[in-house]
């Protein structure tokens, strides 16, 4: 399997703002007119990782059920057949007894918004604090004894209705990798190609004003493609991740508590591209403004190529991206595409419109420019001084006519 390990504050790194607004309409706890940090656009070989911060600030949801942030290579700039996600919980303990850390990366294969799949990992202290994916504590000591089974990462197929809780919520669920599919009550992660891991502490908090700054809890899952194709599975072989959502029990189809993103986004980058060109800097407008109020965007290449901050985009909206083109520039081809498919009409002359983002995908808008070159014609008359006006006929425009 090809996969990587993530770059912190990489040079190729991207800003990239979420709208910082509360999901649910009601009013933000303490702590969340705190700034929404960047988070990060990555690339690295086969992959291209992007860090979203919780759209609604730090300390939005009470103890076990605050997410931080997301992680995920969202199967950009790839052809694989797993996606990679994490996600931190602020704190660093108190998810003992009943108040396990639940959490679940939601998964869309069909493109229409809504979740199809939930990859849950679950955590639980044991009584010396060590954090550990929920166990089967057969022996009942509170420790993680030799042969006792696993019971998270879970997956579950779902069934998201109604609408209107979209990329939010698994509203029918059904236990994939259950040992008694009779029961719905058995996980057996070793069912899985799917894995999560658990890291505690780790300094990944996005949030200076967050519980045990810069410390988090941080679970690292691949969810595999192939294990759609387990019984009561749909069979996909692709899929889009849409959000993370924390829950108050170990099913998805609970009202979700903190979600990283907010329902519908979607998002867009401009990448510029020069050949062999001296490199330069080109401006860009989104129209609309993407949801956080930007509508600008300026790329300064370096060798020959170069990619704009992350506009959040909403799904269903029409967007249009509009080069500038510089003077002694011609702009020669643009186009658009999401997930290897092609959206929007380049206009012939400086603009992709009818751009149509999709929930959770992103948007790649390319841009070609080459250097217009420079013609310099000199008139040399024998002898010296001719008052005679010579016509010239060059490319386009350019017919001048010349005296000595």
């Amino acid at each position: 399997m090809n996969r990587f390990t993530r770059l912190v504050g990489s040079s190729l790194a991207l800003a990239l703002v979420v709208s910082a607004c509360q999901d649910d309409g009601t009013t933000a706890p303490d702590g969340f007119d705190a700034p929404v940090p960047t988070p990060q656009l990555t690339h690295l070989p086969g992959h291209t990782v992007l860090d979203l911060a919780d759209a609604q600030g730090p300390n939005d949801q009470p103890g076990q059920k605050d997410l931080t942030k997301l992680s995920s290579d969202f199967g950009v700039f790839n052809v694989s057949p797993e996606i990679y996600v994490d996600w931190n919980w602020d704190e660093l303990a108190g998810f003992s007894g009943n108040n396990t850390g639940d959490a679940c990366a939601l998964f869309d294969t069909d493109g229409d918004g809504l979740v199809n799949y939930a990859l849950c990992a679950t955590i639980i202290e044991d009584d010396d604090g060590n954090l550990l994916q929920l166990w089967d504590d057969v022996n009942g000591n509170g420790f993680l004894d030799a042969g006792e089974p696993f019971d998270s990462p879970r997956l579950y197929i779902c069934d998201e209705s109604p609408a209107s809780v979209a990329n939010r919520r698994c509203t029918s669920s059904v236990l994939l990798n259950d040992a008694d599919p009779s029961s719905q009550d058995d996980p057996d992660p070793t069912l899985l190609a799917s894995t999560c891991s658990i890291s505690s502490p780790v300094a990944d908090d996005p949030f200076t004003v967050g519980d045990d700054y810069p410390q988090d809890t941080q679970a690292s899952c691949w969810f595999d493609f192939a294990d759609m194709s387990l019984p009561g599975g749909g069979g996909e072989s692709s899929a889009t991740l849409l959000n993370v959502c924390s829950y108050p029990s170990q099913v998805p189809n609970s009202d979700p508590s903190d979600c990283v993103v907010a329902p519908g986004t979607a998002f867009l980058i401009i990448e510029k591209d020069v050949g062999d060109a001296p490199d330069a800097s080109f401006d860009f407008a989104l129209s609309p403004p993407s949801s956080s109020g930007d509508g600008a965007a300026t790329i300064t290449t370096i060798d020959g190529t170069g990619l704009s901050d992350v506009f959040t985009v909403d799904a269903g909206t029409i967007y249009a991206v509009t080069e500038l083109v510089p003077e002694s520039w011609s702009l020669t081809d643009a186009s658009c595409a999401r997930d290897g498919s092609s959206t929007g009409t380049f206009d012939g002359t400086d603009a992709v419109t009818d751009i149509m983002p999709v929930s959770g995908q992103v948007t790649i808008c390319s841009f070609v420019n080459e250097k217009q070159g420079t013609i310099i014609v000199e008139k040399q008359t024998l002898p010296d001084g001719s008052g005679q006006l010579f016509d010239f006929d060059g490319p386009g425009d350019f017919d001048p006519q010349l005296t000595d």
